[in-house]
């Protein structure tokens, strides 16, 4: 009876297959939890002295020993495996508290400052229509008038004076 891969989803040396070659795992017992953790079956299914997995699932380099040629590394080609089969990388859980939220908050309110501020008289002016649909606004040489109507347009509910100053 051919000697079957362990190796979850893979029929290699099934009935019905084409014979392949298999590897023995290592019987040193650090090297054996190094493959059982390369594997993407859960570690709880690789019970038992006599594992195998198909040489197809090496890409190393191999070297000649005392019982035939073995694999330097790790199995680690699973071609066709499903991908729901293989193992999920951990991602690290990322730690929200309450200091990293103020400073979201902190860098959006300066964001929101700098962007209120008036460093360029000109391209205030130019940017009032686009932020202030809804004012009213005159323009004069170095000052500009903003109101805003109520509903009825007979009574003004805003009205906003913005003057150039020297260095603008």
């Amino acid at each position: 009876m051919p000697k079957r891969c362990a190796v979850f989803g893979c029929r290699g040396n099934y009935r019905g297959q084409p014979h392949t070659k298999v590897v023995r795992f290592p019987t040193e017992e650090a090297e054996r939890d190094r493959w059982i953790k390369a594997m993407p079956n859960a570690g709880s299914s690789l019970t038992g002295r006599d594992l195998y997995v198909c040489a197809s699932h090496f890409n190393c380099k191999w070297v000649v020993s005392s019982g035939g040629r073995r694999p330097i590394g790790l199995p680690s080609v699973f071609r066709d495996i499903a991908k729901s089969c293989l193992k999920q990388s951990q991602s690290k859980k990322r730690l929200t508290s309450l200091t990293s939220s103020d400073a979201r908050q902190q860098q959006k309110n300066k964001r929101q400052m700098q962007e209120n501020n008036i460093l360029n008289f000109d391209n205030f002016l130019q940017q009032l229509p686009k932020r202030y649909p809804h004012y009213i606004i005159k323009n004069n040489k170095d000052e500009v008038y903003m109101s805003l109507l109520n509903d009825t347009a007979n009574k003004v509910n805003q009205f906003l004076w913005f003057e150039k100053s020297e260095g603008l």
